[in-house]
């Protein structure tokens, strides 16, 4: 068997497939486009995909912004057992769906720059850390 050097241009080979390439044409898919934005109706997604689900238990992706921003302005009154109540669905799924949703608000002063990010801020949480943590300096104290 021939040893071929792959460094150097094998001239045959080009004539080759040259000859081959001009034999066979290509033509190119027509692309088809519209110059129109299609939008769904608001009430797309709850009416056709949802279809007759029950209601209760359900959260809208809408309500989200809505959550964190409430939340964020009082953690105290807006926290996990406001919420369960509200949308009538358990703890453990609304901490779930919150603990991974957070939403980045513009700077006012310059629209390009973050200014603040909306996260859940679990009231209770916190409250029971502090408290386990004074226990501790409580106990360390002694």
């Amino acid at each position: 068997m021939k040893r071929i050097d792959l460094n150097n241009k094998n001239m045959d080979l080009i004539k080759r497939v040259n000859i081959v390439s001009s034999a066979i044409k290509v033509q190119e898919p027509k692309l088809y486009t519209s110059n129109f934005e299609y939008e769904l109706p608001a009430d797309y997604l709850e009416e056709t995909l949802l279809g007759d689900m029950p209601t209760s238990g359900r959260i809208l992706v809408e309500e989200y912004f809505k959550v964190l921003y409430l939340n964020n302005e009082n953690p105290e009154k807006y926290n996990f057992s406001y919420w369960e109540n509200y949308f009538k669905v358990d703890n453990k799924t609304l901490r779930n769906i919150f603990n991974y949703v957070f939403f980045p608000l513009p700077d006012e002063k310059n629209k390009e720059e973050t200014g603040k990010i909306l996260y859940f801020q679990d009231f209770e949480f916190s409250k029971r850390r502090k408290l386990i943590s004074d226990m501790s300096v409580f106990y360390l104290k002694i």
